[in-house]
């Protein structure tokens, strides 16, 4: 099951730092979907992303308007059964 991983300002600002550690494309995405912050990989992938706008990863990442889940893709924001 997801769970909730930075409640606070602090522990956001870790997380986000850590997503230059991996060397795929990665983001911090809010319950809402919500791109919280990318790292190099993914904004090489996709471009620049404006956290200001407050997109959506769906948006970006597939150019959908809605949840991934709900057209037809698997989303790893999906709870695990």
């Amino acid at each position: 099951m997801m769970q909730v991983i930075a409640t606070d300002a602090y522990s956001y600002k870790h997380l986000a730092q850590m997503l230059d550690g991996y060397d795929c494309p990665a983001i911090l995405v809010s319950l809402d979907y919500q791109i919280l912050a990318t790292n190099q990989n993914y904004r090489k992938e996709f471009g620049d992303v404006s956290i200001q706008a407050s997109p959506r990863c769906y948006e970006v990442s597939h150019g959908y308007s809605v949840p991934c889940d709900d057209a037809g893709e698997d989303c790893g924001m999906d709870p695990v059964s």
